[in-house]
């Protein structure tokens, strides 16, 4: 009986924030993690079975090896470290030369250039080699490669391991087209032992960069807010797609959801998904609220386990931006608030606590921003009351 008198008072409360439901929705347009982009040319290698789909997958990677070079400078003369130095510029330099081969073949499918491309099955001697490298094998008395991108205390360097590893990882992808290629030409496609290898090769770099990146998220957690000031300081004032973009970077094993105001307004998480949460952020009179989770989980609209929603003022927002979260948008009280709401099959454990940091706007007053009162925070009778409403219906 009053459960049922309960639930008909909420449900008549939310008419107004039932209506004008909209769907919010971005495409990941930021950086693409390692991880990311391992998992999917491990997943077009496996399926490519034609010449043509192939050729596609090699176009893609030298497009992205050149680019990055092109942009960053010759990557691996970046390196820390002179003997990975050496021996990566020298596998890579290898493949590079068998990649012209492969497109020469291409272009003009010859006795002459058929078999300067069956000369290149040698190469995967270079692939074992990037694979090795890319994996956490290390070269005696070294470090493994990507402890060369981490600080004393452990703290991962996300953009530079994000770019040498793509790069690396763009070269080895290429070489494993040319052997398989040279493969198909030399045993007229009898045997795939190349193929096979490849395959396994990619999904040990891929185990292994996986469990680095759930070693780098956790180390993370401390230092986030100062490090991003840090590196934000030079800007002058990014719009919340330009900030998710430099954070996507920075961290590639985090997702963010990022919300742009002004010297006012806020974001008020509710739901029983845990993220973590930074609202201290200042860039030339904007604030950031900014919230990030464990990039391997997906939020979406279809109901889950999980509820996240987060309200803001309508009339403070100036801009937020997803990535490739799906979140469902709600107002109401006339417009005047706004609701993101999105469900996860599991929950999020890295970061998920209250901010402890002392938080200094641009106008100089400090304050803590754990679990205080603060006056732009919004009330949230209305997700209490969603809450309540799924609590009756579905259990």
């Amino acid at each position: 009986m009053y459960k049922s008198i309960l639930l008909l008072i909420c449900m008549l409360s939310c008419l107004p924030l039932l209506s004008n439901a909209s769907i919010f929705s971005n495409i990941l347009g930021g950086v693409v993690s390692v991880v990311k982009l391992v998992r999917e040319v491990i997943d077009m290698f496996t399926t490519s079975t034609e010449e043509k789909q192939l050729e596609h997958l090699t176009q893609e990677m030298s497009t992205l090896k050149r680019a990055m070079n092109s942009s960053n400078g010759r990557l691996l003369q970046m390196m820390k470290e002179t003997s990975y130095k050496t021996v990566l510029t020298d596998s890579i330099d290898k493949i590079e030369s068998c990649e012209k081969d492969y497109y020469n073949y291409l272009a003009n499918k010859s006795n002459a250039t058929r078999k300067n491309l069956e000369k290149c099955h040698d190469i995967i001697e270079n692939v074992r080699t990037l694979g090795k490298y890319l994996s956490g094998k290390s070269i005696l008395n070294t470090p493994p490669l990507l402890d060369l991108y981490k600080d004393g205390n452990g703290v991962c360097d996300g953009a530079v391991i994000n770019g040498v590893f793509k790069y690396v990882f763009s070269n080895l992808a290429v070489g494993c087209s040319v052997v398989r290629t040279t493969e198909a030409l030399t045993h007229e496609s009898r045997t795939n032992l190349y193929d096979d290898e490849c395959k396994t090769i990619m999904n040990d770099v891929l185990n292994y960069m996986e469990s680095e990146y759930n070693g780098c998220a956790p180390k993370s957690c401390n230092t986030f807010h100062n490090h991003v000031q840090s590196k934000l300081a030079s800007h002058t004032s990014l719009t919340a797609g330009a900030l998710h973009g430099n954070l996507s970077e920075m961290y590639p094993w985090f997702n963010f959801l990022v919300f742009r105001f002004g010297n006012s307004g806020k974001a008020t998480k509710a739901g029983n998904f845990s993220l973590g949460h930074d609202d201290g952020i200042w860039l030339l009179g904007h604030r950031y609220d900014i919230f990030y989770f464990d990039a391997r989980i997906q939020i979406s609209q279809q109901n889950q386990k999980y509820l996240l929603l987060i309200e803001v003022h309508e009339k403070y927002l100036k801009g937020s931006y997803f990535g490739n979260v799906s979140m469902e948008t709600t107002h109401y009280a006339g417009g005047t608030f706004k609701v993101f709401q999105g469900y996860a099959s599991e929950n999020n454990v890295y970061c998920a606590k209250p901010n402890t940091y002392t938080v200094v706007g641009e106008e100089g007053k400090e304050g803590n921003q754990s679990n205080g009162a603060d006056p732009r925070r919004t009330q949230l009778p209305v997700i209490w009351c969603i809450l309540i409403v799924f609590y009756f219906l579905c259990g």
